[in-house]
């Protein structure tokens, strides 16, 4: 066996990684999360991606795994994927709607549109579902890819739950400068 269970190296195949690449494990939902532990261990995972995401380091190929689970992961502001070559990993069945792997927006969040941008290059988003489903006429963009030489796989992209989204122009998925992206099974 590797440095990880079974299922993280599964879910780590095929996503590139050199000699200073970190791993960083979130496990939001059981209650062994918490983000004053290292996030490198399967028995130390961080609580929140936000955290996570500040302990990457750009142009390195860090991974950061994300473990599904009966709740979802909710934001509670906007999330900003900067960094490029960061990848971004979902650890659930790779269904192709509704995964496990959930990034939700708090229901008390207003303003986030977009909840989510991927605004780095080079990145590997695979395996998620991400949802924003608040009824607030300020946050009508889901997901924002601005950011170019993107690999999206089995990513639902599920914009506003709403008729307020509807209705005020929103969407689960905005390209803006988004050159050489590409999006498998999403």
């Amino acid at each position: 066996m590797g440095l990880y269970p079974v299922a993280i190296e599964a879910a780590l195949a095929n996503i590139p990684r050199g000699k200073n690449s970190n791993v960083y494990l979130v496990d939001p939902t059981t209650g062994v999360g918490s983000d004053s532990n290292d996030g490198v261990r399967w028995s130390k995972p961080l609580a929140t991606l936000a955290e996570a995401y500040d302990r990457c380091v750009a142009n390195q190929n860090d991974v950061v795994v994300y473990l599904g689970g009966a709740q979802s992961l909710t934001l509670t502001a906007a999330l900003n994927w900067a960094k490029s070559y960061t990848h971004l990993i979902g650890l659930c069945a790779p269904t192709n709607i509704a995964q496990r792997s959930r990034i939700f927006q708090l229901s008390s969040l207003t303003g986030a549109s977009p909840l989510v941008t991927f605004s780095g290059s080079g990145c590997i988003v695979k395996d998620l579902y991400i949802f924003q489903g608040v009824d607030d006429a300020t946050s009508l963009i889901n997901v924002s890819v601005t950011g170019g030489r993107n690999y999206f796989k089995n990513v639902h992209f599920a914009g506003g739950g709403h008729a307020t989204h509807a209705i005020d122009g929103g969407a689960s998925l905005k390209l803006d400068g988004a050159e050489e992206n590409l999006f498998e099974d999403c």
